[in-house]
């Protein structure tokens, strides 16, 4: 059995010889979004990328079918992030699975309250939390404009990224210029944060953010999820999808959703439930493992 993870390099030489390739074949996509194109500010604005993501969509035609099963995170099928599974399902291809992403989560070993008091958060202000590598793509822009039309007294979002770079400082050049929008509340951006002191974040937060514009199937909200802590995040990918939180378009419909969430603890603590019953269930690092090592059984066993 040959397993292929995602659309990477090994995949790509090897398709040229997958008819000769006599073990089953198997490919595990987290997402392709060939079509979707990620403007970047310089030229040429990322239209080579573009470009060359479409000519890998026209060249997966010429290769799909000498796979034996195609994995998938969830059943939804567009021509976004998911269009493999799109063309897949077009083709009527025999080998479709859906297995979503499986998730353990250990314990903050920090102090309860840790993070609030060492980045001077209140214990009864209302903190929201995003954790993601600052990138156009994550859009953190998208959520500090949400935050600020939310304009919650006492509230704090704090935002965790592995290093300041270009992206993080154009969001924060954008909100400092923003005198459109009244500022009560405070925003927090970090970087460097270790693993301990972000699982410490995320157990003190009291709803989890996510504003990129195109994702897959988040280990993050999925995180979140199994923290019971409720989510606001823009509709990409398979997020709509999951329970747990409120999927949003646009900055003021998140900044609607922040205000619900603040006003009705009542409705978070609800969805908080939602979610870490569906982690349990489908979501968990056991189910994950169930499921391939069922899939893993099919195959040797000679089932088409």
């Amino acid at each position: 059995m040959v397993i292929f993870h995602a659309y990477l390099w090994p995949l790509y030489l090897a398709v040229p010889i997958l008819e000769s390739i006599q073990s089953r074949k198997v490919l595990v996509s987290h997402g392709f979004g060939g079509l979707v194109w990620v403007p970047v500010a310089r030229f040429p604005f990322g239209l080579m990328v573009l470009a060359h993501s479409f000519w890998l969509s026209l060249r997966m035609l010429s290769w799909i079918k000498k796979i034996d099963r195609w994995v998938f995170l969830s059943s939804r099928c567009d021509l976004r992030a998911f269009f493999d599974h799109w063309l897949a399902r077009r083709i009527g291809h025999p080998g479709i699975r859906v297995i979503p992403n499986g998730v353990v989560l250990p314990d903050s070993r920090m102090p309860s309250g840790h993070f609030r008091k060492k980045h001077g958060i209140p214990k009864n202000s209302t903190f929201f939390l995003c954790v993601a590598n600052y990138s156009l793509r994550k859009d953190q822009g998208f959520a500090v404009r949400a935050f600020r039309q939310a304009a919650l007294p006492g509230s704090h979002l704090v935002f965790i990224g592995s290093e300041f770079n270009e992206a993080s400082r154009k969001f924060q050049r954008e909100d400092a210029q923003d005198d459109s929008l009244p500022q009560p509340g405070t925003v927090h951006w970090l970087e460097s944060i270790p693993r301990e002191e972000t699982l410490a974040a995320l157990a003190e937060c009291d709803v989890f953010i996510l504003s990129a514009s195109h994702e897959g199937q988040p280990f993050v909200l999925l995180e979140a999820m199994a923290m019971k802590k409720p989510w606001v995040a823009r509709r990409a990918g398979c997020i709509s999808e999951l329970p747990g939180g409120l999927p949003v378009s646009t900055p003021k419909k998140m900044a609607e959703a922040m205000k619900d969430l603040a006003s009705h603890p009542e409705k978070g603590f609800s969805l908080a439930e939602q979610g870490h019953a569906a982690v349990q269930s489908r979501f968990s690092r056991e189910e994950y493992g169930t499921n391939y090592c069922n899939l893993v059984e099919e195959l040797t066993r000679g089932h088409t």
